[in-house]
């Protein structure tokens, strides 16, 4: 697993922004550009790199690791989708679409 110890709460947000946009195994520039708005290139860049080295067993042990690093701070998991809920909809129309259901179905199951 990519080491992931010194990431922030920032950095977990990010990357789970990255995965639901990866839901459907592509990025759009849309999709891209949203993350891109809401956490910065930097992050963006630094947290894709890693994304990108992963497969998905290792994809769903990160999300486990970090969810467990950053527990006390979301509050639990129904906050933590509350808040992936709230930030974004992987769509682009402000409408919740297949997609987002089936990530955030797949979130909570990891967690």
């Amino acid at each position: 697993m990519v080491t992931i110890e010194d990431w922030t709460y920032a950095d977990f947000l990010t990357y789970l922004l990255i995965l639901g946009a990866n839901a459907d195994m592509r990025i759009t520039e849309d999709e891209k550009d949203r993350i891109i708005r809401k956490v910065g290139e930097e992050n963006f860049v630094k947290v894709k790199r890693v994304f990108d080295r992963q497969n998905d067993a290792q994809r769903i042990e990160t999300v486990s690791a970090l969810y467990q690093k950053f527990n006390s701070e979301i509050g639990g998991k129904e906050n933590l989708v509350k808040a992936i809920r709230e930030s974004f909809f992987l769509g682009g129309d402000e409408k919740e679409h297949v997609m987002d259901r089936y990530m955030l179905m797949m979130l909570k199951k990891i967690l």
